[in-house]
């Protein structure tokens, strides 16, 4: 029987064996192949001597060697899954769209003086970095915080040299935040004529539009107006990216009602806002007790304030949803598990209730098969 310790002995006597060592080394080279690749340098592999009928290997693996494949592995798996988990996550945001009578979006159309030659839309590479471990548990609170002060000389939007363009603008597919901005501006399309109507979408939607290196227009999505204001004045300075807010001291989402006021990544995530003012409100609701229930489509939800505090009006903070995700498809996917995003409730006006009664009219499942009908036969 073959015996295991540090090396792999096979030993054989007969042509039998010598084809199942054949069939073993077969097995084994491509692993140390790509190992070797991986490192610069090949494992050990000695023929201690002997004839044919007496055969010694030893195949022996350095530790780096033997834990690359699974570290990367790892690594891949843990990038996947936050991603994953952090799309969906923003699958709960809703968005706003202006579309035709088919669901088409309309897209901002801004011609050259000259037929054909609209401005390209810009596209932004990936970010190619390594992918960091999970931080201690003891240190996730601090490393939320340090999310949100900001960042300099890295830019979520880019400036239109208006001198330059001769004349042209990209085209443009707006995406609003506020459904009542949405609606306010379908009301003045439609006042001079136009056919608009409102879409409703989800927020990663428009992060997948403008991740694609296929876009053939500009995405810009259109922050709610207080959002926008309280980041200005946060930054002191034109705010780039989508802005999203938290409290210091940091509000986390909990399953376990009855656990300590320390960070928990087993149990516990940090609440992102989308609004300043739902931020304060929310820490409002917790100060006295440090905690809070909230009843979610029937659900009950635990909320827990961490971290030492005296005033019930905390301090806000501000980042864009721009900049998480590109930490999160980049070197710290961690964060789209360990992170949940609030909505935004915003009160309709009556244009905007008329509106969202007729996208939902139209979004019926037969009324979406008559309109894609429509559209072949066109």
């Amino acid at each position: 029987m073959p015996t295991f310790n540090n090396a792999v002995r096979i030993k054989h006597d007969n042509n039998e064996m010598n084809y199942v060592l054949f069939l073993l080394l077969c097995l084994r080279v491509p692993l140390f192949h790509a190992n070797a690749l991986s490192h610069g340098r090949k494992p050990s592999c000695t023929w201690n001597g002997g004839d044919s009928k007496d055969v010694t290997w030893k195949l022996r693996l350095n530790k780096p060697h033997a834990v690359a494949v699974p570290r990367l592995l790892s690594s891949y798996v843990d990038k996947v899954k936050g991603v994953a988990t952090f799309h969906r996550q923003l699958g709960n945001v809703p968005v706003y769209i202006v579309t035709d009578v088919h669901g088409n979006p309309i897209i901002s159309h801004y011609p050259t003086k000259k037929s054909g030659s609209d401005v390209a839309p810009t596209s932004v590479s990936a970010i190619k970095a390594e992918v960091r471990a999970t931080p201690d548990a003891t240190q996730l609170a601090d490393e939320f915080m340090n999310l949100f002060k900001g960042e300099k000389n890295i830019s979520d939007s880019y400036i239109l040299d208006l001198t330059k363009l001769g004349g042209g603008m990209p085209q443009v597919m707006l995406y609003f935040m506020d459904p009542n901005a949405c609606s306010a501006h379908i009301m003045e399309l439609r006042r001079q004529g136009k056919e608009a109507y409102m879409g409703v979408t989800k927020l990663d939607d428009f992060i997948r539009q403008c991740d694609s290196k296929k876009q053939q227009h500009e995405h810009i999505l259109l922050p709610l107006a207080e959002s926008l204001t309280e980041a200005t004045n946060y930054g002191k300075d034109v705010f780039k990216g989508t802005p999203v807010f938290t409290t210091d001291p940091p509000i986390v989402k909990t399953t376990d009602e009855n656990g300590d006021q320390a960070f928990n990544p087993r149990t516990d995530k940090f609440v992102v806002f989308f609004t300043p003012d739902e931020a304060a409100s929310f820490f409002r609701k917790a100060w006295w007790t440090r905690k809070t229930t909230v009843y979610n489509n029937g659900k009950k939800e635990h909320y827990k304030i961490i971290g030492s505090y005296t005033s019930p009006s905390p301090t806000i903070r501000c980042t864009s949803i721009e900049r998480l995700w590109r930490l999160i498809n980049s070197s710290e996917p961690y964060w789209g598990i360990l992170l949940h995003l609030i909505p935004p409730d915003v009160k309709l006006d009556s244009d905007t209730t008329r509106l969202k009664g007729e996208y939902e009219s139209r979004n019926t499942f037969p009324v979406r098969m008559m309109n894609k009908l429509l559209l072949f036969f066109r």
